[in-house]
């Protein structure tokens, strides 16, 4: 698989510091519920919310599903750990940094819902990230 946008780029950092789960972006799999999982994210489209000379910053929410609500917070946590370990530069184990990904931050969720039928608990969390421009 080969990264070739942001959702791309969004996708394999969240595969890479959440390994548990089957994640997708948007022009992969238009819906969460179509991926083949018990833990699942799907990565949407962006939102344009500044620019600079050098940068533009996005934010992109990311659906989460998970089997219990344990899962759903080691997805979360291990989000949040990966976030760190990226801002800090260190190293995430077979993850290389695209050149073009310049800061990512945890911005929001919304309350954390589980579907009594299906048994799954649902989450979306808000990053946003900061892109430089060539």
């Amino acid at each position: 698989m080969v990264d070739d946008s942001e959702l791309d780029y969004i996708r394999t950092f969240l595969l890479k510091v959440h390994t548990a789960a089957t994640t997708k972006q948007k022009e992969e799999q238009p819906r969460l519920s179509k991926i083949a999982d018990t833990e699942r994210m799907l990565v949407n489209e962006g939102e344009v919310l500044k620019t600079s000379d050098y940068s533009v910053t996005k934010r992109y929410k990311v659906d989460i599903e998970a089997d219990s609500e344990a899962n759903l917070s080691a997805a979360i946590n291990n989000i949040v750990i990966g976030i760190r370990k990226l801002e800090a530069w260190q190293t995430i184990t077979a993850y290389t940094r695209p050149a073009s990904l310049y800061h990512i931050i945890f911005r929001n969720a919304n309350k954390a819902q589980l579907f009594g039928k299906r048994g799954t608990w649902t989450q979306t969390i808000e990053l946003e990230v900061e892109w430089g421009v060539a």
